[in-house]
């Protein structure tokens, strides 16, 4: 979707609010998916497949082509063992519509993530929460949290770097255990995860993963139509979640169709306007006057 210079949900053009699903540039995605799907080139069960079924399907050699995390590629070479089969996985460039285009954007967005952190009405010292969770981003505690304890699970190069040691990579405990003994990189308290330390941890085809994608990200012009943090009241939370529920449902299921050829796209028209039956000039609305509060900041 990249490449139809839309995003994914909602964005903006000029300061104006867009919703991705109701763009004519969706309407040519699906159509191009749908061509992929007709022809075979994209697994029917690819709605239900987890990482686990995708990097097995990879493993075995049911699939040459994947969309995954970047730690994918170790994982396939392990079930390759498994499978006792062979094939070198190998990142690449986000495709373009054109041979040697640009990509248009990337998707990328801004909004909360489902896990955050918050300091209740319930808390009997405000004081000090608050100052654990400002120290929570200072030099010491990223260092602690990427890497760990200095003397177990690090130790400074000559360059004044902190380096992890050979156990907390290969150790008999397993490095997944030593980060979530040692470090704050496994589980979800707040803090800043910094590059050199993942590049640090992941295996060669993970970092070239890293590498090559990066290079999508800085070159790619998304910050004109990407959202900023938007501040909902209560009242427009309160009107807006049942709304967007129900639009992302019916988004997901009409795509799925859509892709599939359960549902043809002449039916787009009716698509589109059961998305505003829904809700979705309220949502819209609201949705602006957020922007708009932010813009005239």
């Amino acid at each position: 979707m990249p490449n139809f210079a839309v995003n994914n949900g909602f964005y903006q053009e000029n300061g104006e609010i867009r919703y991705a699903a109701e763009q004519e540039e969706y309407r040519e995605y699906l159509a191009l998916l749908n061509g992929w799907y007709t022809a075979g080139l994209i697994d029917p069960d690819y709605v239900s497949a987890d990482e686990g079924t995708v990097v097995n399907k990879a493993a075995n050699g049911e699939t040459g082509a994947i969309h995954a995390f970047q730690v994918s590629g170790a994982h396939i070479v392990t079930a390759q063992e498994t499978y006792g089969t062979d094939g070198a996985w190998a990142p690449i460039p986000y495709p373009t519509l054109e041979e040697g285009g640009e990509r248009s954007l990337v998707q990328m967005g801004l909004d909360t993530l489902s896990v955050a952190t918050a300091i209740t009405t319930n808390c009997e010292d405000v004081d000090t929460a608050v100052r654990f969770l400002d120290w929570l981003y200072s030099e010491e505690a990223i260092t602690l949290f990427n890497f760990g304890i200095e003397g177990i699970s690090f130790e400074y190069d000559e360059n004044g770097n902190p380096q992890y040691t050979d156990d907390f990579l290969n150790g008999p405990d397993g490095m997944v255990e030593n980060a979530s003994r040692y470090t704050g990189i496994v589980g979800n308290v707040p803090n800043v995860k910094t590059l050199e330390a993942a590049i640090a941890r992941n295996d060669a085809s993970s970092n070239e993963a890293i590498i090559t994608w990066q290079g999508d990200w800085t070159s790619a012009e998304w910050a004109e139509i990407l959202l900023p943090l938007l501040s909902p009241t209560e009242e427009e939370n309160d009107e807006t979640t049942d709304i967007l529920s129900a639009l992302n449902t019916y988004v997901k299921e009409s795509t799925y169709s859509f892709i599939t050829g359960a549902r043809s796209l002449e039916e787009w028209d009716s698509y589109v306007d059961e998305l505003y039956n829904i809700g979705l000039e309220t949502v819209k609305t609201i949705r602006q006057d957020q922007l708009d509060r932010v813009l005239a900041r």
